[in-house]
Formats: C-alpha cells, sequence, structure tokens
C-alpha cells in the first residue's frame, strides 16, 4: 500500500542490482530479492495484512544503521502496527536504538534477526536490542539451525531453513537464514494485531512464547533456552481462551491456559 526507498532516496522500493560486485565477496548482487523473499513469507502467514515497503539495503545487502532508523521512522509514521527487520550488524547505533523506543511506545511490535553466525558468541544488532523481539532459525522439524546465532537476547525460534518464498520476476527462491524465521512471526504478529489492535511489544511476546512448542534439538554447544522460549506456534498463539472468551483481555491470563 506504500513504500520508500532511503538507498536511492525515492518513492520506488522495487529492489535494483547493478551487476558489480561492490563489496568484493566475488558475488554480485547477492541479496538481490532478499526483501521480496521476506514479504512473501509475511504474506504467506498473513494474506490479507497490508505491505508498507521500505528500501534500506543494498543489493549486496549493504546500508548502514542511519538508514535502517529512517526507514524504521517512516514505516511508524505511516501507520505500521508491525515492522520486520530481517537484518542486522555488529554494531549498535544510538540512533536506531532511539527510534526503535519510540516505535515501542507507539504500541508498533518490531521483531528482528537473530544472525547466521552459528554461535551464541555474537547476536546481531538490533536482535539484541530489548525494542526488538529477537528470532533464531530452526529447521523443518523443529530442531535450531547449525547457523542461527543463538543466546540470552533470543526471544522465539521459527522456520528458517530452505524456506521457498516468492522472489522478483513472479519467480520463487529457497532460501535459509534468520531473515527467513522473522517474517513467520512478523506474519503471526499482524493476525494478533487484527484481532487485539492494543496489543504492544511485550503483549506479543507474552502470547507467542507462553504458546510455543519445545524444540526438538539443539546445535552441539547449545541449549534450548538460548533458542527462546521455543518454536512458533501460530495456530496456538491465535487460538481463542474458551474458559473466558478471547476478548483481548491479559496476554499472560490468555496465554497460560496453553501450558
Amino acid at each position: 500500500i506504500g513504500g520508500y526507498d532511503f538507498v536511492d532516496d525515492d518513492a520506488n522500493p522495487t529492489d535494483v542490482g547493478d551487476g558489480i560486485d561492490n563489496d568484493g565477496d566475488g558475488r554480485i548482487d547477492e541479496a538481490f530479492g532478499h526483501g521480496t523473499h521476506v514479504a512473501g513469507i509475511v504474506h504467506l502467514v498473513a494474506p490479507d495484512a497490508q505491505l508498507l515497503v521500505v528500501r534500506v539495503l543494498d543489493a549486496d545487502g549493504r546500508g548502514d544503521l542511519a538508514k535502517v532508523a529512517a526507514g524504521v521512522r517512516w514505516a511508524v509514521q505511516h501507520g505500521a502496527k508491525v515492522i520486520n527487520l530481517s537484518l542486522g550488524a555488529n554494531a549498535r547505533l544510538d540512533a536506531l536504538q532511539d527510534v526503535l523506543a519510540e516505535a515501542e511506545l507507539a504500541g508498533v511490535t518490531v521483531l528482528a534477526t537473530a544472525g547466521n553466525w552459528g554461535t551464541s558468541k555474537l547476536i546481531d544488532y538490533p536482535g539484541t536490542s530489548t525494542h526488538t523481539m529477537c528470532v533464531a532459525a530452526v529447521d523443518g522439524n523443529g530442531a535450531g539451525a547449525a547457523f542461527s546465532s543463538y543466546g540470552s537476547a533470543v526471544e522465539l525460534s521459527a522456520p528458517g531453513v530452505a524456506i521457498r518464498s516468492t522472489y522478483p520476476g513472479e519467480q520463487y527462491r529457497q532460501w535459509s537464514g534468520t531473515s527467513m524465521a522473522a517474517p513467520f512471526v512478523t506474519g503471526t504478529c499482524a493476525l494478533l494485531a487484527e484481532k487485539h489492535p492494543t496489543w504492544s511489544l511485550i503483549d506479543m511476546e507474552t502470547r507467542l512464547q507462553a504458546t510455543a512448542k519445545a524444540l526438538t534439538g539443539v546445535p552441539v554447544g547449545a541449549s534450548a533456552k538460548q533458542f527462546g522460549a521455543g518454536v512458533l506456534d501460530a495456530g496456538a498463539a491465535l487460538s481463542p481462551d474458551r474458559s473466558m472468551g478471547d476478548n483481548g483481555g491479559d496476554p499472560t491470563r490468555l496465554a497460560n491456559t496453553h501450558h
């Protein structure tokens, strides 16, 4: 329903490749279509959700956190209720932290990725921000993905291995990463927001964590709790509370009936 491109500074957020290895890693436009793939996963989970598309990284997946901050602020100002950030950096930017705090204060839920470092020693920012819900990746069997970062900052896990989704040019691609895991949670939050428009980030976290399923396994050296409260169970999260009616009440009490 709208968007903005903070890379090219125009109102057309369409992903554009330049055919050049700008970051010198031997790959050309390796992130082209990444945003389309992520948006397709959100659409899969919440097909009636209206999408605001904000481009903050180039086709090599490069950018800066100042543009991310500008993108988050733009999305909040244009009515976003849930924001997906399938991106990450090793450094924190105070300006982005301030914008994320503003988003949470405005009642906006921001989802971020843990990163693809395969260790507990490095979780990407803004996944480490207290103003986001940090998502790790599991495979199709519900086991922690070997590539996924994990640790105390992770709140929840979701499918992120061999995910088939949309790609530019009316195509599909199969990609893996915590970038693919976060939009499954984002779509679920969009569905929850439709039922509970006043719910905050904390409300969303409470419901999703209380209804999560246990992991079936974790990589060597990791523990289940380092992948958050468990694996996303969208159906359980959306199920009405039979004892008191799903009337938008306290999400803690509603969620506890699913233990």
